[in-house]
């Protein structure tokens, strides 16, 4: 592989797409078969896990910079442009978790009882 073809297997880069395929799982577990009350508090979670997903990520490009870490000169690479799509994917992946389990901790019994249960609260 060269140069930036190895981010894709990267721990930097599987694990936070699984984690947020879990919680995803998990969510839809809830939404299905829990009660408004799991699917509330499971919001912090949700937050918790995006908060540190988003620390690995600022940690490894500290340590990548640090190490003297430069992409390819070549932007025009598919390599590169695949790292860099990936990347703003993972941002934007953590990001809309923490938007998400935000409001899902704060109004998730509201939001399980209007769009599953049919009823209000």
């Amino acid at each position: 592989m060269r140069g930036n073809a190895k981010i894709y297997l990267h721990p930097a880069v599987v694990a936070p797409i699984s984690v947020i395929v879990l919680l995803g799982s998990i969510n839809l577990y809830l939404w299905g078969w829990g009660t408004a009350e799991s699917f509330q508090r499971f919001g912090s979670v949700n937050v918790a896990a995006s908060v540190v997903l988003i620390g690995m990520s600022q940690t490894r490009l500290t340590q990548l910079v640090a190490e003297g870490y430069e992409p390819e000169v070549d932007p025009s690479a598919p390599e590169t442009h695949a790292a860099r799509v990936l990347n703003r994917l993972a941002q934007f992946s953590e990001y809309s978790l923490v938007i998400w389990g935000t409001l899902q901790w704060g109004y998730g019994d509201k939001f399980f009882c209007w769009f599953r249960a049919g009823q209000t609260c």
